[in-house]
C-alpha cells in the first residue's frame, strides 16, 4: 500500500495488510521474530507499537518464565509479558506501562507504551 499522507509511513501489519501510521515503534513483522516468538502490535490513534514476545499457553501456568505472565498477544495468540503491579507507577520502566494483559483483566504485565 503506497500513498500515505505526508508525515505518515506505510507499516506492514501481517502477510497481506498494511496501514498508514503517523508514528511507528518497533520493526517486526518486517524483521522476523525469533523461533517461538510472535510479533505483537498495538494500534491507537494513528500510532503503532510492534514487538516480539515469547509464545505461551494461557491454560498452563508454567508456560512463561518466572516473573512473567501469559497474556493476549493478538486475538488468537498468547504471549509472555513481564509481571507488574499496577499500584507501582514505575513498575515497568521507561517506554513501558503496566496494563491488564488477559481478557478477564486479572493479570497485569508490562507492555510498550503506545502514547507519544
Amino acid at each position: 500500500m503506497n500513498g500515505c499522507s505526508s508525515g505518515q509511513q506505510c507499516k506492514q501489519l501481517d502477510d497481506s495488510d498494511h496501514q498508514c501510521l503517523s508514528e511507528v515503534k518497533g520493526d517486526c513483522p518486517e524483521k522476523a521474530c525469533g523461533a517461538g516468538e510472535h510479533c505483537n502490535m498495538r494500534l491507537s490513534q494513528g500510532r503503532g507499537v510492534f514487538w516480539c514476545a515469547a509464545l505461551c499457553n494461557p491454560l498452563r501456568v508454567d508456560s512463561c518464565p518466572a516473573g512473567q505472565v501469559c497474556g493476549m498477544g493478538s486475538s488468537t495468540i498468547s504471549t509472555c509479558y513481564s509481571r507488574c503491579d499496577p499500584k507501582m507507577p514505575d513498575a515497568c520502566g521507561e517506554g513501558l506501562r503496566c496494563t491488564t494483559v488477559t481478557e478477564d483483566m486479572t493479570q497485569w504485565g508490562c507492555s510498550p507504551d503506545s502514547e507519544p
